[in-house]
């Protein structure tokens, strides 16, 4: 059996000027011809070889060879491939019974199945093979003659191996070809699936990357997706369907290349925003242990076990009636810088501003064990803070002022409880009412600071003693009983009973 090369490329000359031989009967369900524009045929002396087979190709635009011209149509008439001529030298007239159905892309080319690198094939020097060598290994094989040296240029590069003697690609298409003609047919996956699975992943990722949410949540399911693909790529590979496999993936990294940075972005847009909203609640060092952990979101509410302190300048009404709007002012806003800064000092988060006072928690957004001796040490640094505001007012020939403070403990909901319009960090739960009660009776009973049964019994044991116990009101009449610190001259609460 010879080789001839047929011409696929279109030039202004056709290559070659011999007659071509070796063409297939016309025989009906033969698969459809790539039209040819040239020949390189053997010498007219070789013309009467029985059997003749096209080794022309055509590579990718890449430079990679991936399908085969199964027949070349030149003139009317179909010669097949080197490894279709292999197989159909004996008895021609057999190629319709195992070829029909054979996937071919619109230009009559066959997309090879490469299944085999050029080590799974057995390579002798000819002389060797001429001399008898080998004979045992030789006899009852389907041999291959053909040039393997680089000089030569019949090197080709597979989607298996960047450099591969052309002779070895022929060797493998007779194998698949002799695969398909023994019954091993795999049949290709349904048109379109592949293109319709790709499609449906990447809307729904686009969907779901809309929705704002977390890409953790996304790989299982983009892990089953990539699995699904990957099935469905080898399956066509495997059948030598010509549908195309790599598409998909293009269209999944344009994707991705678009998707994820914009939702990084708008993480990190989200994320700004969030710190700027805690930034006006919390001290700078609560916020950077914040940033720095990789907790659930701080700001989602949550049920927390929390202190309130609930702090109010006593005689606001009278003194800010006796000023004048400027000097009303800037008492307003120096009384509550000072007392703010108590707060701050001792981590705790503040809730909001109440025009001449304020109210503040502990135990949120991180989570402390010791959040009532927090809130109390801070309540001490705000009589503390008010001590060192009214010596400055005094010396400037101005009244003092005397701040009243309630601290309560229980659990609460705690986060992000505004609107969409606005952002609000806060706390919700009867402690906060509470507290807010306890600070109206140290102005009752002339003391400065009214704590909680709740806050006496998450505090450091012996720091309190009871003085009185008082009804609170608008609580259904709760008493409470108040405590004194062992060394400090501020009265809190002993129980609620």
């Amino acid at each position: 059996m010879l080789a001839q090369a047929f011409d696929f490329a279109e030039r202004d000359r056709p290559l070659g000027n011999i007659e071509a031989t070796g063409a297939l009967p016309r025989l009906p369900g033969l698969p459809p011809t790539a039209p040819a524009t040239g020949v390189l045929a053997n010498h007219g002396a070789l013309g009467d070889a029985r059997c003749v087979g096209n080794i022309g190709f055509v590579p990718d635009r890449d430079g990679v060879l991936r399908r085969l011209p199964l027949l070349a149509g030149w003139h009317g008439n179909a010669y097949p491939s080197l490894a279709l001529a292999a197989l159909l030298c004996a008895n021609p007239s057999d190629a319709p019974d195992w070829l029909a159905g054979l996937p071919l892309d619109p230009g009559g080319f066959w997309h090879l199945p490469f299944r085999h690198t050029a080590e799974a094939y057995t390579a002798l020097p000819f002389a060797m093979a001429l001399e008898g060598h080998h004979s045992e290994l030789l006899r009852g094989a389907t041999v291959f003659v053909g040039s393997s040296a680089l000089g030569l240029s019949d090197r080709v590069a597979t989607p298996l191996t960047g450099s591969i003697a052309g002779v070895a690609v022929h060797a493998e298409a007779f194998d698949q070809l002799r695969r398909l003609r023994d019954g091993h047919r795999v049949s290709p996956p349904p048109a379109g699936m592949l293109t319709a699975l790709a499609l449906a992943g990447m809307v729904w990722l686009a969907w779901r990357l809309g929705q704002r949410v977390r890409l953790a949540s996304l790989l299982v399911p983009l892990a089953v997706g990539v699995a699904a693909w990957l099935g469905l790529a080898a399956w066509t590979v495997s059948a030598g369907a010509p549908n195309p496999v790599a598409g998909p993936l293009y269209g999944y990294a344009v994707l991705m290349l678009v998707l994820l940075p914009a939702e990084w972005a708008w993480a990190q847009s989200r994320l700004r925003a969030r710190t700027r909203l805690l930034g006006r609640y919390v001290a700078q060092s609560v916020l950077d242990e914040l940033l720095r952990s990789e907790g659930a979101d701080p700001l989602t509410p949550r049920r927390a076990d929390i202190t309130v302190l609930v702090a109010d300048m006593q005689g606001y009404t009278r003194l800010t009636a006796e000023s004048s709007l400027e000097d009303a002012e800037r008492l307003t806003r120096e009384f509550l810088a000072c007392i703010t800064e108590a707060v701050w000092e001792h981590r705790g988060t503040l809730d909001k501003y109440t025009g001449d006072g304020l109210h503040a928690f502990w135990g949120a957004p991180i989570a402390v064990a010791d959040h009532a001796d927090r809130a109390l040490d801070a309540a001490q640094a705000v009589l503390e803070a008010v001590r060192q505001f009214n010596a400055g007012r005094v010396a400037r020939g101005e009244s003092p002022v005397r701040v009243r403070v309630g601290v309560a403990s229980g659990v609460a909901l705690v986060g992000d409880l505004g609107s969409a319009r606005r952002s609000w960090y806060s706390a919700v739960g009867d402690c906060i009412n509470f507290a807010s009660r306890l600070q109206e009776c140290a102005r009752d009973l002339d003391v400065d600071i009214v704590c909680s049964q709740g806050t006496a019994d998450r505090c450091r044991p012996g720091r309190l003693r009871p003085l009185a116990e008082v009804d609170v009101r608008g609580l259904g009449g709760r008493p409470c009983i108040r405590r004194m610190p062992k060394s400090a001259l501020v009265t809190a609460p002993s129980r609620v009973l």
